[in-house]
């Protein structure tokens, strides 16, 4: 049975309540390292060194046998990154003799516990704050990812779906590689009577991570979930848990403050350099492709370097008439760069979501009347898996811009006069 548990690939094992008590040091009070409504944490170590947790259930009169198992089995077959893995359980029922009105009386005791997987960081909210952690945006970002695809997972990727309804940084723990895992994610339905039919008699949940209309009228749906999840990403973003002094924010000023925040931090840990050798810096930092196209006309290109492309104008009929984009720099400052080109041609805008990127462009250069090698179609294509375009008539030799895995199109130069005659584009790789 340990050589099972000691193996956290494989299905959770039954295990006695003996043995639990023996890998905790009968569950002593140097190895607690969590605890909640419905028990207690405790780090034990098997035989070979290998860590776990143990949780030992409290006894409660309302959970019965059937509940208890209909709800084991959804926490058996969890199985995904970004869950907490369940590698042993135990339901060990024994004979304990009580005093009980001045006389000896013999009982039943149910014993009611599970072990998981040990994650080394423990609980997220320890790292919440700049002070605590000082965890980069790659950092924040790739946590935030985790514990989307987990709940993901949760909703929409079972039979039975599971709603968590305790989403909160203290149930999502982090691995040595600080890999997000959702814990206690089956508990909170496994101890409450009237959850399966979505309505409680009384609140569950954590205050400030609990949506408005589950207050209201105690109503539960996948939604619960999700407005928790925002509220543990906007914790994660800022880096602080005050979340109710931005509710009245309009969503403009929540972005300038998180700009704010960042930008503060990046001047803290970044070495004095002058403005002159961070511009030279910034650039360094982008590949420059093209032009395709020809060689007349004036060249154009863009003054500030860019960090993230927000939108995109094309104007298009039979060749590009003109082109137009606006981006953001390092600052988080807006500039509009064109149009590029001439007049004429139907005008279409592409405006990129706050996670969407450009991370393919392919067109055609050809001859359009008097003018030669002169841009005749584009078309871009998402990260999201978006495509927009092609746009003009296309006719000519095509063209495609080499775009990386981990990179994206950031910005253009080329030239143009009365259309759009050159195209070259920045792409910045992320590391």
């Amino acid at each position: 049975m340990v050589d099972e548990l000691q193996h956290t690939d494989a299905m959770p094992t039954d295990l006695t309540f003996d043995l639990i008590k023996s890998i905790t040091d009968d569950f002593s009070e140097k190895n607690q390292i969590g605890h909640g409504g419905y028990g207690i944490v405790y780090k034990g170590v098997l035989e070979n060194g290998k860590e776990v947790a143990g949780k030992k259930l409290h006894d409660i009169a309302s959970l019965d046998d059937v509940k208890f198992m209909n709800e084991f089995i959804n926490l058996m077959s969890a199985q995904h990154q970004n869950i907490v893995q369940l590698v042993g359980y135990c339901y060990d029922t024994r004979r304990k003799v009580v005093l009980h009105n001045g006389k000896y009386v013999v009982v039943h005791v149910e014993e009611r516990a599970l072990c998981f997987e040990y994650l080394q960081r423990g609980s997220l909210d320890k790292y919440l704050s700049d002070e605590s952690s000082g965890f980069d945006w790659c950092t924040r970002y790739k946590i935030i990812k985790g514990i989307c695809e987990g709940v993901n997972y949760l909703h929409n990727r079972r039979q039975d779906h599971i709603y968590h309804l305790d989403l909160k940084p203290g149930n999502i723990l982090l691995d040595k590689n600080n890999i997000p895992k959702i814990a206690d994610f089956g508990l909170s339905r496994l101890f409450c009577d009237t959850l399966t039919c979505h309505t409680t008699k009384k609140y569950i949940g954590t205050v400030g991570y609990m949506p408005p209309e589950y207050i209201q009228i105690c109503h539960i749906t996948e939604k619960f979930d999700v407005f928790s999840l925002g509220v543990i990403i906007i914790e994660i973003m800022t880096g602080t848990k005050e979340t109710s002094k931005r509710a009245d924010m309009s969503p403009q000023q929540f972005i300038e403050l998180v700009h704010e925040n960042w930008r503060r931090r990046f001047e803290l840990a970044t070495p004095m350099y002058t403005s002159e050798e961070v511009e030279s810096l910034r650039l360094q930092a982008l590949t420059k492709f093209g032009p395709w196209g020809g060689s007349g006309d004036m060249d154009r290109d863009m003054e500030v370097v860019p960090h993230r492309l927000e939108s995109l104008t094309i104007c298009s009929a039979d060749i590009i008439n003109s082109l137009a984009f606006s981006y953001n720099d390092h600052n988080g400052k807006q500039h509009t760069v064109g149009p590029w080109g001439g007049d004429g041609g139907a005008a279409f805008t592409i405006r990129l979501g706050a996670f969407e990127h450009i991370k393919g462009l392919s067109g055609t250069v050809g001859s359009f009347g008097m003018l030669q090698n002169v841009i005749t179609s584009l078309k871009f294509t998402t990260n999201l898996n978006r495509t927009y375009g092609p746009y003009g008539k296309g006719g000519g030799t095509p063209f495609v811009v080499p775009v990386e895995d981990a990179a994206s199109i950031v910005g253009f130069f080329g030239r143009a006069g009365p259309c759009v005659e050159a195209l070259g584009v920045y792409i910045r790789t992320y590391l």
